[in-house]
């Protein structure tokens, strides 16, 4: 089980999550209040010294920035990206050229309300969709696939979305070679257990769901995620290849 506490802003945080047994943290580079600064990103990396532990937040136009492009991020130190649209051809070869590896994004839906007209249609267009980037991610070479919920924000919305599409693509067998999925999307310490055990995730990431401002964690809660996500996936982790 990873687990990643997103939009981290500061060095101090970013040692906190690392000290609270977190196995990633990631650095927001695309939009939202916890967007930072290049430098600041590179400052975070330098003083945590951890930087095989971090995760650039970009979106896939932005690779051919000279400042984002991955050639820059990885002399920053970074080493894996998550990305925010398909990355061209191109910059799918200049990330391979530098050792970056990458976690593919798609965004799911909120759950409709029960009384939603043709909400069972919607799911199986959603299924249908997450299938189809399931196997786009696959053929694109994506370490992970990302499911968060649908928001004008990439960088996450704190909202949850609507889980049975993801079990209902796992139960059809439309994710048997799709990359392993992490689960974002309105986490917290009081949903993340129910979301592995309803999930089956190979990870979790959260931001908005663990902090007591916008871009600052709280400790308490940053723990209080991890061991509630830690229980929740012990037994999987010991009989399930996931």
């Amino acid at each position: 089980m990873k687990i990643k506490i997103c939009g981290i802003t500061t060095p101090d945080d970013a040692a906190m999550v690392l000290a609270a047994g977190a196995d990633w943290f990631g650095l927001n580079l695309v939009v939202g209040p916890r967007r930072i600064a290049l430098d600041v990103a590179g400052r975070i990396l330098a003083e945590t010294g951890r930087c095989e532990t971090a995760v650039a937040l970009v979106a896939a136009e932005a690779l051919s920035d000279p400042g984002l492009c991955p050639d820059a991020l990885a002399a920053l130190g970074l080493r894996r990206l998550q990305i925010y649209g398909p990355p061209s051809r191109p910059a799918l070869d200049a990330l391979s050229d530098v050792g970056l590896t990458w976690i593919a994004v798609h965004h799911l839906a909120p759950p409709p309300a029960p009384s939603e007209p043709c909400a069972s249609l919607v799911r199986s267009a959603a299924v249908a969709a997450l299938a189809a980037a399931a196997t786009r991610a696959r053929d694109d070479g994506a370490e992970f696939l990302l499911l968060d919920t649908a928001s004008p924000l990439l960088g996450g919305s704190g909202r949850r979305s609507d889980w049975s599409v993801l079990v209902e693509a796992r139960d059809r067998g439309l994710l048997q070679s799709a990359p392993p999925i992490l689960l974002a999307g309105g986490l917290t310490p009081a949903n993340v257990a129910e979301a592995v055990r309803v999930c089956r995730p190979a990870g979790v990431d959260v931001s908005s769901g663990v902090e007591h401002a916008p871009g600052r964690k709280d400790a308490d809660q940053v723990r209080a995620f991890i061991a509630a996500a830690r229980a929740a996936s012990a037994p999987s982790e010991r009989g399930s290849p996931e």
